[in-house]
Parts: C-alpha cells; structure tokens; sequence
C-alpha cells in the first residue's frame, strides 16, 4: 500500500457560514459590480446590510437622521416676590435728625425731613425682595442716630423671580419626520443639572417633559434638539463562507473575516450554520446586531436592545456559542 501523498478534508460539520443541508437555498441577487467587503471587512457567519452604494457590504446597519426641525424654550421656575416701592410717615417718634438711617423688613430708609425731633419725610435707601408682603404699617428700627417711636406706612409691588431651576420647557416646532424620540440638551444659563426628555407623536415633538430642574439658573439655559439615528431596516442577508480558503499574506492563518474590497456573497433563504450569543431554541426568531451583524434569538415581535428582527428562523437550537441551524425564507417576501 503506497503512503498517502494527499489530504483530503471537508468542513467540519456544523462550522458557522456555510450551508447546512442541500435545502433550497435563496441569494441575494447583487447589481451588475456584485457585492464586496466594505471597510474594515466583513465577518462571515454573521449578517450584513447593503449599503447606500449599493455594493458594498457591512455587519453594521446603515442609519437615518430621525427627524428635524424642532425647537423649544426653557422657562425658569419663579415664586412670588415683593419689594417696597413707597413709604410714608405715619407716626414721626422724637429724638431724629436729617440724615439718620431706619430700616424694617424689606427695607433701609434715610431720614429727609425733620421737625424739632419728629420725622416728617424719608426717603428708601435700598430694598429686600421679600417672599412675605411687608405692605402694612411698619415700626423702624434706628440704625444710624437715636431716634425712636418712627412707623412709616409701607407699600410693596409685587413680581416674579427666578427661584435657580428650569421649570417647564415649551416646543415652539415640532418639527417632521421623528421615528425616535429625539435627544434634549440643555446649556448656558449660568445653572447646571437640568435634564429633559421628548414625547414624539406622528413623526413630530408634541412636549418636552422636565426630569430635573437644575439649580442656579439665572436665565433661561438653550435648549438643544438633536435627532437620534436609527437603523434603516433588517439586514438584507447572511454573510455565508463561499470558498474554501481567502490568503492575502504569506503563512497567514484563516480568519472569518474577508478583507476589504473582496468580493462577498449574501444567502436571503435556506439553511445555514451560525452562532447565538443567546440560548437558541426552535421556532424562535433569529435578531442582528446592527453594530456588528452578530446573531441573538428571541421571540417574535420583540424588543432586542441594540439589534433588530430578521426574516430568520432557529431551526436546530443549541446553547450559546455553540452551533445552531437558522433557516431564511426560500421564497421571495
């Protein structure tokens, strides 16, 4: 018997990429340049997208501005405040003289007029804004001279003040177009700590809702709406391993990348072998991750943080990281 001058060798079986049966089996049809690995490669056994070009290849979804052109106004929460704007002599006490300083809440007055001790006018030297009306008759307290028995008879007006913190935002456009919720900013101001989310209803910004006021604010800080980026759909197929071997360097080891500007294949149906990063289990839908075409698996009509549903199947399930068979429609959706 001569000694074996040649190997022979197959996939092992269950190796991710490449088909799992002799199924039916369905390929995206690429245009007439066909498809090739985009930047940075393209990973087998995981899914890809198309992208705008429409010939290059990418396990990451390419995304759409998610809206434009709204606008809002940040208003600054206030309370009530009174600052006293008139005094007059109600009673004028004794012992003052022209130039003597009073105060009671709310204010600092200068003695103007004096006749043989008694007060007959004065004039406000500076005010307090008071949360508490200080209108009324109020008895003056001497802090410069010695004075006593003064009452003047206060008035205060009334006016809103900033109390630091945003207390309500208004849209002023709704803009278009808006599949997400955008993201709200809010900057300037003088203050800090202010957070703000949007409520989005038929593509437009109907309100934005204060999570936290903030605090020092002393103007109304801008408000800044920027549109999230979304995913434009499910991938148009799975990348599957085409050929036997890809070698660009010498003593170069395989990978499951093909390189970048290589020609690529996509299967749309059939049966092929691939990995979860989640326990598979038959019948469950197949997801990818629109950052790197990796395969999770989850119930039908789900939520997958950070992935979107494919039109793929498990069809043998498997724990994570092991072998799995998932299987695409083999007719045309």
């Amino acid at each position: 018997m001569p000694f074996p001058n040649t190997v022979n060798y197959n996939w092992p079986a269950g190796f991710p990429g490449r088909w799992a049966s002799a199924n039916p089996r369905r390929i995206v049809i690429p245009g007439p340049n066909g498809f090739r690995a985009g930047a940075g490669g393209l990973t087998i056994a995981r899914f890809a997208w198309v992208q705008d070009d429409g010939v290059t290849l990418l396990n990451t979804a390419p995304t759409a501005t998610a809206g434009s052109g709204a606008a809002a106004t940040a208003v600054l929460s206030s309370a009530t405040v009174y600052t006293v704007s008139a005094l007059a002599v109600n009673a004028g006490g004794t012992g003052y003289a022209v130039g003597d300083t009073v105060e009671a809440t709310g204010f600092k007055a200068t003695i103007a007029t004096v006749s043989s001790g008694v007060v007959t006018g004065v004039t406000i030297k500076s005010t307090t804004a008071e949360t508490a009306d200080p209108a009324g008759t109020a008895v003056a307290t001497t802090t410069n001279g010695s004075g006593t028995g003064l009452t003047l008879n206060v008035t205060a007006t009334a006016s809103q003040e900033s109390t630091g913190g945003v207390a309500s935002i208004t849209v002023s456009d709704g803009g278009t177009g808006y599949s997400a919720a955008p993201i709200v900013s809010l900057s300037g101001g003088g203050g800090s700590g202010a957070t703000a989310v949007a409520v989005v209803s038929g593509g437009a910004v109907t309100a934005i809702n204060v999570v936290n006021a903030g605090t020092g604010y002393t103007s109304a800080p801008t408000v800044t709406i920027t549109a999230q980026t979304v995913p434009n759909g499910a991938p148009q197929g799975f990348v599957y391993a085409d050929q036997q071997g890809l070698t660009t360097s010498y003593l170069q080891e395989a990978t499951m990348m093909i390189p970048e500007g290589f020609m690529a294949q996509l299967a749309e149906g059939g049966d092929v072998f691939a990995v979860s990063s989640t326990p598979a289990l038959i019948g469950q839908s197949v997801f990818a991750s629109t950052t790197d075409g990796s395969i999770s698996t989850g119930t039908a009509g789900a939520t997958v943080t950070g992935a979107i549903e494919t039109g793929w199947k498990v069809s043998q399930g498997n724990a994570a990281g092991s072998p799995i068979i998932i299987t695409g429609p083999v007719a045309a959706a």
